[in-house]
């Protein structure tokens, strides 16, 4: 079973990394509840993945500033890290022989040096989203640093969404949607036409499900998506990942059901296939809308 330890500690930077065990995997810039002391002050988890013991003695932990830095942290002579424990660094919680004496900058990088100099680990620059309990936290199965909301120094990381990363990304999806939309701030010519051509390929048998059975609304994986200009002259995106889709509707399902009609609105989810970060104009979902009686080609 993993443990933990604490010291009152800080941070680091640099690039090209030394193998080792130990590993930056957690840095609260803004703290978290009931750690650190009254103030929540921030703190920096290391971690040894290895199957054996690593001494720290000798090694820094420094943000910005770099390891040459009187408030870079040198560890203790008698600091060591057992296979899998954590340490969970305090900064600015004791004098500097214990603790870091600076606080971690919201765009801050966190590097750990070994006895020699050299980078064992390093956070990357942080995205100044942090706040309290949102944590900047490695994703081991990713290889990706990214914020979760769900602080756990000390112990493997969990990753749940936080609001200002969200906030982040939905404001890039906007931004990148911009020209789907024909807003003004884009350029006319780098503007979709106001028609264009989307194909969606399904298998025989799950196109003939959602024709027989439109009501029941249930999503069909599809494999590749394509838009294109009217004449199909021009590929405006290609998506090669698939996602899902599926009829969309209330009441008016009812008429495509039992009056036949072949033509029915969709909704089409191009982050619910195996690549969730997949979009379309900077949409993860988007809605096809026809009318009864409609004459476009939605069903072909």
């Amino acid at each position: 079973m993993a443990t933990t330890r604490y010291l009152n500690l800080l941070l680091l930077s640099v690039a090209g990394l030394t193998s080792s065990t130990v590993v930056i995997s957690e840095v609260a810039d803004k703290g978290s509840s009931g750690q650190c002391g009254a103030n929540n002050e921030d703190w920096v988890e290391l971690h040894n993945t290895g199957s054996s013991s690593v001494s720290l003695v000798g090694w820094k932990l420094h943000d910005d500033k770099g390891p040459s830095h009187s408030k870079a942290f040198t560890f203790p002579s008698t600091t060591s890290l057992a296979a899998g424990e954590y340490l969970v660094l305090c900064t600015r919680m004791g004098n500097a022989t214990t603790s870091p004496q600076f606080k971690i900058g919201g765009d801050d990088t966190v590097t750990l040096l070994d006895a020699s100099g050299a980078v064992v680990s390093s956070s990357g620059a942080l995205q100044d989203l942090g706040e309290v309990d949102i944590v900047w936290a490695y994703n081991a199965a990713t290889s990706s640093w990214r914020y979760t909301s769900t602080p756990t120094p000390g112990q493997a990381n969990v990753f749940t969404d936080s609001w200002p990363a969200v906030r982040a990304r939905l404001a890039k999806q906007h931004d990148d949607g911009e020209a789907f939309f024909e807003a003004s701030s884009v350029l006319e010519a780098d503007r979709l036409p106001p028609v264009v051509e989307i194909r969606m390929t399904l298998s025989a048998e799950d196109w003939a499900y959602q024709q027989e059975n439109v009501s029941h609304e249930v999503y069909k994986p599809f494999t590749g998506l394509t838009v294109t200009s009217e004449d199909g002259a021009i590929t405006h995106a290609t998506l090669t990942n698939g996602g899902r889709a599926r009829p969309r509707g209330d009441s008016s399902l009812a008429l495509m059901h039992c009056l036949g009609y072949k033509t029915f609105p969709w909704l089409v989810d191009v982050a619910g296939g195996a690549d969730k970060t997949q979009r379309l104009f900077g949409m993860d979902k988007f809605y096809l809308r026809n009318h009864v009686g409609d004459h476009s080609h939605m069903r072909d």
